[in-house]
């Protein structure tokens, strides 16, 4: 059976299977010409902030970026090569969805 991380079920309790199937930022760097072609000025990514699933709507460092995306270097970069094109980019943020960064008292990075 040839399977890929893609074809497992996501385990929401483990995190241990599934879900993370998406590209990478200097993947949407690579497209960038496909992108604009088709008319967009700009694009709105998912949370790219390091988490405990795929989607970043798990936060566990808000100032570090999910390694499966890339890296902050790679973030700075897709923002500078959009505004070369004049356009724009969204980064969705979960603000209300993040674990307490106080822990006994002392804050947890």
């Amino acid at each position: 059976l040839n399977t890929t991380y893609c074809d497992l079920a996501a385990d929401w309790i483990n995190n241990t299977g599934g879900g993370y199937c998406g590209g990478t930022l200097n993947g949407i760097i690579d497209r960038l010409d496909y992108i604009e072609g088709m008319g967009f000025d700009c694009i709105w990514i998912t949370p790219v902030v390091d988490s405990n699933g795929f989607m970043g709507y798990d936060a566990v460092n808000i100032f570090e970026i999910e390694p499966h995306f890339g890296s902050k270097e790679d973030l700075k970069r897709l923002s500078q090569k959009l505004h070369e094109r004049s356009m724009c980019l969204i980064l969705d943020i979960v603000l209300n969805h993040v674990r307490p960064l106080v822990v006994n008292g002392k804050v947890d990075l």
